[in-house]
């Protein structure tokens, strides 16, 4: 090979080249599968916006809504007894079954706590 055509070669390179790491970045989403990335409160909450965003829906969902509403599932309704005679039916402690689950409450026989399902 000539010098004249390797100079020339070395001037048609580009100067300016792109490294591999912006090449092949991906655009990343703003949420993940387990819903972290943002808020599912539909009220004022108690919990501080940025664990909101960084904490799992399932989290949000499981708080009471007394502390943080999401309106999730139904069945987590708690401060409040659902055995029969407000509470009464029930040799469960009443500060224990305010505090529980309804779903929870409504797993245990109606021999200890009697919410009336069959």
């Amino acid at each position: 090979m000539s010098s004249t055509a390797l100079k020339f070669r070395t001037f048609t390179r580009p100067i300016v080249r792109t490294t591999p790491i912006f090449r092949n970045t991906i655009r990343m989403s703003s949420t993940n599968e387990y819903g972290q990335g943002k808020s599912h409160a539909t009220g004022d909450s108690a919990v501080p916006k940025t664990v909101q965003d960084k904490a799992p829906s399932g989290l949000e969902e499981a708080l009471p809504d007394s502390v943080h509403p999401t309106e999730g599932k139904a069945d987590q309704s708690t401060s409040k007894t659902h055995a029969k005679d407000g509470g009464d039916a029930s040799i469960v402690p009443k500060k224990v079954q305010e505090i529980l689950p309804e779903s929870v409450e409504r797993a245990v026989p109606n021999a200890i706590h009697d919410t009336g399902d069959k």
